[in-house]
């Protein structure tokens, strides 16, 4: 790891917090910085979508830079969704294994799983407008014999207790047939949770 870090536990990457310019930096500095040391805020820079901001965020040492008051109510509900959601998911992002998956340009995505294979979070970005079809999202280093119930998470949606698109799929199958790419928006993300059945 990087020297400087036997005396920060936290490094800054830029005081350029619009998140797609964030989502290209946090992608290089994976190459020599873990996750649970990139400080990622969320804050108002590149006027984006505080969904899109957040997912962003939660894909790195998650925090907040915002001033809550001048959030809308659906912005706050938002934020609420996303600390809940990086609760359970930091485990994985903060000390599972990273799989670079699609490079930033005009989508990006990775995912972390963890060291016994048992579970995973999947990132899917979409920066710009598409011009091409995306091809499905194979995620890396599940178990190829395990099921996994995969449940998506969509932050600008919101939770449905009625929702019935979590699905269960065999390791082998999602990492050969992967995943529908669900982003057509500019800024917009999904993240999924890979849980064991």
């Amino acid at each position: 790891h990087h020297p400087s870090l036997r005396w920060f536990h936290e490094v800054w990457l830029s005081d350029n917090t619009d998140p797609v310019a964030r989502l290209r930096m946090q992608w290089a500095a994976s190459h020599f910085l873990p996750a649970n040391v990139v400080a990622a805020h969320v804050t108002r820079e590149g006027d984006r979508p505080v969904a899109f901001g957040c997912a962003v965020a939660m894909s790195a040492r998650f925090g907040f830079d915002l001033d809550f008051a001048g959030l809308t109510d659906d912005e706050r509900t938002v934020c609420r969704r996303a600390v809940e959601v990086y609760r359970d998911i930091r485990p994985l992002v903060q000390q599972g294994d990273l799989w670079r998956l699609v490079p930033p340009s005009e989508r990006a995505a990775l995912a972390y799983v963890s060291a016994d294979r048992r579970r995973a979070v999947l990132f899917a970005f979409q920066l710009t407008a598409p011009t091409d079809d995306a091809g499905p999202l194979r995620p890396g280093g599940l178990h190829p014999d395990r099921m996994y119930e995969v449940v998506p998470v969509d932050l600008a949606a919101g939770p449905d207790p009625t929702r019935t698109d979590v699905e269960r799929r065999q390791g082998a199958a999602l990492m050969e047939e992967g995943l529908e790419w669900p982003l057509c928006e500019p800024c917009t993300a999904r993240i999924w949770v890979l849980q064991p059945v």
